[in-house]
């Protein structure tokens, strides 16, 4: 196992677990000191998220497809930009079809018609760096509908029961 090999965790002991890290997971190495890869962890439900995590390479598979030179060029000039301190996932909080509830005024919202208080449904299974797909749309008095789907903030909305 070398750098910037794609990498897939096939099995996690307690301390993966504790990263929110679970099998299949798919990362890049950054580097292998003996039988320890330190990986970035690529987050399914969050994308644009990562994670870097110090893995036994008993845990991981080296995937046959193997990195673009595009991208080794990326992460050898950009690697310094990335915060390469051993940190997991957050727990996933919504679900596609949630309903959720806007918490807060801002313009980024108003812009759309959309304010404090209005209630909407969450469109996708993930989201992109923090921000989730939105509908707001409601349907008015004669059954046409109006509204926007937005992205909207994360931490903008409160899941409803």
């Amino acid at each position: 196992m070398k750098q910037f090999d794609f990498v897939k965790l096939t099995t996690i002991d307690e301390n993966l677990e504790n990263f929110n890290l679970h099998p299949n997971t798919m990362g890049i190495v950054i580097n292998t000191v003996d039988n320890i890869a330190t990986v970035m962890f690529f987050n399914e439900h969050n994308q644009g998220d990562y994670a870097c995590v110090k893995v036994n390479i008993k845990h991981l598979e080296t995937s046959p497809e193997k990195p673009s030179l595009e991208i080794i060029n990326y992460f050898k000039k950009n690697l310094s930009n990335f915060d390469l301190k051993e940190k997991g996932f957050d727990k996933k909080t919504f679900n596609m079809f949630d309903n959720v509830e806007l918490l807060i005024e801002n313009d980024k919202y108003a812009k759309y018609g959309i304010h404090k208080g209005f209630k909407g449904v969450i469109m996708e299974d993930f989201a992109v760096k923090n921000y989730v797909l939105v509908d707001f749309g409601q349907l008015d008095e004669y059954g046409h509908y109006f509204g926007d789907c937005i992205s909207v903030n994360l931490n903008d909305l409160k899941i409803l029961k």
